[in-house]
């Protein structure tokens, strides 16, 4: 697969905007799917027109598990932000 960094493009489907959009690969401030907890700063696509990520690269994926794994570990706290 290929990798991306930040400032690459593509198209994505955003769900938002229901449409094909072009995608910027921007660092970004995610939260879990829980809504517990954040992973800062990672690899993330964003919809040009509506700002919002809708995309994680694959290359992406070991810095969130690192991050999740060290939230659960620290018990899980709602108020905790997580630097993978």
């Amino acid at each position: 697969m290929k990798k991306v960094k930040v400032g690459d493009t593509c198209k994505a489907v955003c769900q938002d905007c229901k449409a094909v959009v072009d995608i910027t690969f921007q660092l970004r401030d995610v939260p879990f799917s829980n809504g517990m907890g954040i992973v800062e700063q990672v690899l993330s696509g964003v919809c040009n027109q509506c700002d919002r990520v809708i995309s994680i690269p694959h290359q992406s994926t070991p810095e969130i598990k690192k991050a999740y794994d060290k939230y659960t570990a620290e018990g899980g706290s709602s108020e905790q932000k997580t630097k993978a």
